[in-house]
């Protein structure tokens, strides 16, 4: 069934409804793509809350332009991270893209379990004109 129109008729988005199937022998249920992705989101209230944690600005770049800033698991929820405070971490789009060796979405990191902190702290940034250079905010990663 069209998503657009299973969205109409009981009243979700139809983002919504595309994380959902039907079969005859299972009935309704939500589709493996959209759990694993789901348990990877984090919630706008903690988004918030993590920026305003580590001081309004990316803790790699000091970067501090809101638009840009994003949430990043340290250790991957496809690895085992969970949405805990102490596994998120602010990054800009640039720096959150670095952490991933380019794909926010490989589930991988550039830095081995354990090293977050160290890979935010190296001096060859090479991340051009969109991040700042670093910041004492950056010191709030101590905490991790």
């Amino acid at each position: 069934m069209e998503s657009g129109l299973v969205a109409k008729a009981v009243g979700c988005s139809a983002s919504y409804a595309r994380r959902f199937s039907y079969d005859d022998e299972r009935g309704g249920f939500e589709k493996e793509w959209s759990k694993s992705n789901q348990s990877e989101k984090v919630s706008p209230g903690a988004r918030t809350k993590i920026i305003n944690r580590d001081g309004g600005s990316c803790l790699r770049c000091g970067l501090e332009d809101e638009a840009e800033l994003e949430v990043h698991h340290i250790l991957p929820v496809s690895h085992g991270g969970t949405n805990d405070d102490s596994n998120l971490a602010t990054l800009c789009s640039h720096c959150h893209e670095a952490a991933h060796g380019g794909s926010k979405t490989s589930g991988k990191t550039v830095y081995a379990q354990g090293d977050f902190r160290e890979w935010t702290q190296e001096t060859d940034r090479g991340s051009g004109e969109r991040c700042q250079s670093l910041s004492s905010k950056q010191m709030k990663i101590s905490d991790y």
